[in-house]
């Protein structure tokens, strides 16, 4: 299976860098042809991912890749971004928050702790949050935000950082947009940290957000944060979930490449304008 996706209007400057981004995506084959006006329509075709009611794509999404011609992160060079209609019921997922999980007795917690099992099951392994080699499960100290919690991860963390066990390694899913980067991101050169742009059909809102976890293939699961900023009523990760049809998501590929982590929300959504980004999807509603 195979689809094409085309770009107009790639002024002569930019053609090398838009044919090398899409072939650093995962185009098997990128053409360009010059129009009249003196600039350039580029079609790159992508081979293996089928677009979404073909019955072939577990991840369920409508895939759309196009160049967002306001971002200029290297230069006057456009980005590509991949959008994608996720056509499945989208998750919350509440992992790096430091209230996600605990022990019994604890306190208030996010999420069930079964949740932060594999498959929601207690002889699933622990994902959701640090265990040591012995089984045991190491709580937040004295200093931490939430002391006797168990400490949630992430897959995308501070490098900087070099304790595990503080909760401020990873990214915190109460108050930073992120969502879990699945197959169909990945085989299009989607890198945990990098930018997105998430939009909700039924609220017209959209935000900036970074691809900040994995573990879940078909990619429609975001964090507790982002849901919120979307306009979604949802105040933990114990119920609800996003309709089908009703989140799309753009990735931004390899925009992230020194791997910079973000703490809080300011921190993205500062960055993406510095660099460009746009999160106007008025593409898919006109």
């Amino acid at each position: 299976m195979s689809y094409t996706s085309k770009i107009d209007e790639v002024p002569p400057a930019q053609l090398n860098q838009v044919v090398q981004d899409f072939t650093d995506a995962g185009a098997s084959n990128v053409t360009s042809a010059k129009q009249p006006n003196g600039n350039y329509a580029v079609i790159a075709t992508f081979n293996g991912t089928a677009a979404a009611g073909d019955g072939t794509n577990t991840a369920g999404v409508s895939t759309t890749t196009k160049t967002d011609a306001t971002a200029q992160p290297k230069g006057n060079v456009a980005m590509p971004f991949i959008d994608l209609l996720i056509g499945r019921e989208f998750e919350i997922d509440v992992d790096g928050a430091p209230n996600a999980y605990g022990p019994p007795g604890v306190g208030p917690t996010l999420d069930f702790e079964l949740n932060a099992h594999v498959g929601a099951k207690s002889t699933g392994a622990i994902v959701g949050y640090i265990t040591n080699s012995d089984g045991s499960k190491p709580t937040q100290r004295a200093t931490d935000p939430f002391p006797g919690y168990y400490i949630s991860s992430t897959a995308f963390q501070d490098v900087a950082n070099n304790d595990p066990l503080d909760p401020n390694t990873y990214l915190d899913a109460a108050k930073v947009n992120y969502v879990v980067r699945g197959q169909v991101a990945e085989e299009h050169g989607v890198h945990l940290g990098d930018f997105i742009a998430v939009y909700s059909v039924s609220n017209n809102s959209s935000v900036f957000g970074i691809v900040g976890d994995s573990g879940n293939s078909s990619g429609a699961e975001g964090s507790l944060a982002l849901l919120q900023a979307l306009g979604y009523p949802f105040k933990s990760g114990k119920s609800g979930s996003v309709k089908a049809n009703d989140i799309i998501v753009r990735y931004f590929p390899k925009s992230n490449p020194a791997q910079r982590f973000f703490s809080t929300q300011g921190q993205i959504d500062s960055t993406a304008a510095q660099i460009g980004l746009s999160k106007d999807f008025s593409v898919h509603t006109s």
